[in-house]
């Protein structure tokens, strides 16, 4: 198994080689969400290694890359994929990133925007600065809210009626054994936010992606955070939750291989 190791810890990554093609493409990059990891894209890596390189790893503390410290940020997340991207020889990617994972490519491209061939978020506000802007607010209180008897969070209507659906997630969620909330640790990092005025570095076509029924990031707020990027634009999943690469997979690829192949 691939283990790549960077400021302290050893990061686990699954790397996909396209298949049958000679011009090698610029690679793709998924990062996953506070209740994934990198086996969550299963869906994508089997679809995209058709004709792109697919990298997912784990980031720290989530599947079988560990955490060394008791906190986690989204530099450390950034500076952890900067150092495996340059290990691998990786000099410029198409990021796609799931709800926490978004932070993660968003900082990535804030950072170091020459090395981003297209930035996609989905349900993700990739932790852009909204204390000056509530509509730019995740709905993070409706989870805290929840009651412990509530359908499973996050769901669509319909996947909420597919329990070997939810049974899968949860199962690769379980990998997750040295997990650190993402909840209870983003957003409380001010440094980690991103000041809107820094998103005209990014002039790569992006992509923002959000599902009819999530209540974390609905589709008003991420149509407004699309708005914000000098080449963005927003597609929303009809019946579809939080998670639509995972619900809706065969339209999640479609509507990302669009973009990404128009680039």
């Amino acid at each position: 198994m691939p283990f790549f190791k960077t400021q302290g810890t050893s990061l686990y990554y699954e790397m996909r080689k396209a298949r049958n093609i000679k011009d090698r493409p610029i690679p793709i990059i998924f990062l996953h969400g506070a209740g994934g990891n990198s086996a969550s894209w299963f869906n994508q890596l089997a679809f995209f290694s058709e004709k792109f390189d697919c990298l997912a790893p784990d980031q720290r503390g989530f599947g079988r890359s560990k955490s060394v410290t008791p906190s986690l940020t989204v530099k450390q997340f950034c500076n952890d994929l900067i150092a495996l991207l340059n290990h691998l020889k990786i000099p410029k990617a198409h990021l796609v990133g799931q709800s926490m994972g978004g932070y993660t490519a968003l900082r990535y491209a804030v950072d170091l925007p020459e090395r981003v061939m297209s930035l996609t978020l989905s349900c993700s506000n990739g932790m852009i600065d909204h204390r000056d802007d509530a509509s730019l607010t995740p709905g993070f209180d409706a989870i805290s809210k929840r009651n412990e008897n509530d359908v499973p969070w996050g769901w669509s209507k319909i996947s909420q009626k597919n329990p070997p659906l939810i049974e899968l997630y949860s199962i690769i969620q379980n990998f997750n054994q040295d997990i650190i909330s993402g909840q209870n640790v983003f957003q409380r990092h001010s440094t980690d936010l991103v000041a809107p005025k820094d998103l005209i570095k990014i002039d790569c076509p992006t992509l923002i992606l959000s599902g009819e029924d999530d209540p974390l990031f609905p589709a008003k707020l991420l149509a407004k955070c699309a708005s914000l990027f000098s080449n963005g634009r927003h597609f929303m999943f009809k019946a579809s939750g939080h998670s639509p690469y995972f619900e809706d997979p065969k339209a999640f690829n479609e509507i990302l291989l669009k973009h990404i192949s128009s680039v």
